[in-house]
């Protein structure tokens, strides 16, 4: 059931807020509304100073620079983190990814996609030349073993897939009441 406040006890809230910055305890005393109904009011208001903080992706170079600044020594973490406009636990963070695994940590992951199925019936590029065209005897034989074997273990991992959606069918995600 959703609750309406009138303009009156939102003005109310919001005053008390910006009277003692402390959601809950406005939330306590007044016995309305949530807390985060009672911060979407203050921000709409033109005492709210804090800026809404949004999540901004940084490229490489501006996470170097950063690092070289913190390598610089020259300033504190604190310091580093307002003039790039990061919170100093990501100075210490990109510092510590870079200290230990070099620039390509601080390197943008690529996105995540959906997963490759790996069920025999998908078309897959076959990785190898076909056999007319690999010169050496030896190593056609040695092409044809590895693609039977790739075979034999693709075969396996279905068997396996299978297995385990038929497993977790089994298990019931809630236990039922048996009253």
């Amino acid at each position: 059931m959703a609750q309406y406040f009138t303009d009156e006890q939102k003005r109310v809230a919001v005053d008390r807020y910006f009277e003692c910055r402390n959601s809950s305890v406005v939330v306590e005393e007044l016995g309305y509304p949530s807390v985060t109904a009672l911060l979407e009011w203050a921000k709409l208001d033109s005492r709210w100073d804090r800026p809404v903080r949004k999540y901004k992706q940084r490229s490489h170079e501006e996470k170097l620079a950063v690092v070289a600044d913190y390598l610089d020594g020259s300033c504190s973490v604190r310091e580093i983190a307002e003039r790039h406009k990061i919170s100093p636990s990501q100075v210490s963070r990109w510092a510590k990814q870079y200290l230990r695994r070099g620039p390509e940590a601080l390197k943008p992951k690529a996105k995540k996609g959906v997963p490759v199925s790996r069920r025999n019936d998908k078309v897959r590029p076959d990785p190898t030349p076909p056999p007319e065209q690999v010169p050496d005897e030896g190593l056609r034989e040695y092409c044809e073993q590895l693609k039977f074997e790739n075979d034999v273990l693709r075969a396996e991992l279905d068997l396996f897939a299978k297995k385990a959606r038929a497993s977790a069918r089994k298990v019931s995600p809630t236990p039922r009441n048996r009253s």
